[in-house]
């Protein structure tokens, strides 16, 4: 979610991704591949970089090898492939870690400067807070860290400004994703 939203709410300004959606193989590497398809959480076609969350399942043995053939299956058609633990996102520190590695990977084919403007988004007075914000709404209340929860009266309002404006932002992603195999259904409010 943080890779697309605005600098204003906590965001990046990275160039446009599909999100979960499937990529077919090109027909000279079937032979090199495992799988026919491939659905990257995120995937910028321009870069040929994907990024993929492992959650907690991917430690156990079976998914270990099936990663490994998956990170091969990328690296036979040619595509970057990063991939985020739970740790990546459990607080704003860690999220902003990765976004500069995804940044890093973007980089090479993005015009001069484009590692400034995302580091100048992610220092962003208030940017923190709401990739905190964002976290503590996404993630189960045992899965976040404390980390960058709102202190002061400032970062309390940064908080209250951010939830109604993700709203509508969460809508549109909806309806981006409503053709694609995958949706992701995110609420706001009970």
């Amino acid at each position: 979610m943080a890779m697309s939203l605005p600098a204003s709410l906590g965001g990046v300004p990275f160039p446009a991704f599909q999100h979960n959606k499937a990529l077919s193989w090109p027909q000279d590497v079937n032979g090199l591949t495992k799988h026919r398809t491939m659905t990257p959480d995120f995937y910028w076609p321009q870069h040929s970089v994907a990024l993929e969350y492992n959650g907690a399942r991917h430690a156990e043995e079976d998914r270990v090898w099936e990663d490994h053939r998956r990170q091969q299956d990328y690296t036979a058609c040619g595509i970057s492939l990063l991939c985020a633990q739970a740790e990546d996102l459990k607080s704003a520190g860690a999220l902003e870690g990765l976004m500069r590695i995804v940044a890093l990977q973007l980089a090479t084919q993005e015009k001069a400067g484009f590692l400034q403007e995302v580091e100048a988004a992610l220092l962003k007075p208030g940017s923190s807070t709401a990739r905190a914000t964002l976290i503590s709404q996404l993630l189960p209340p045992n899965c976040s860290k404390t980390e960058g929860e709102p202190s002061t009266r400032e970062e309390q309002a940064i908080q209250c400004e951010l939830l109604p404006a993700l709203a509508p932002h969460w809508m549109r992603r909806e309806e981006q994703n409503a053709g694609t195999s995958r949706q992701t259904r995110i609420q706001c409010g009970p």
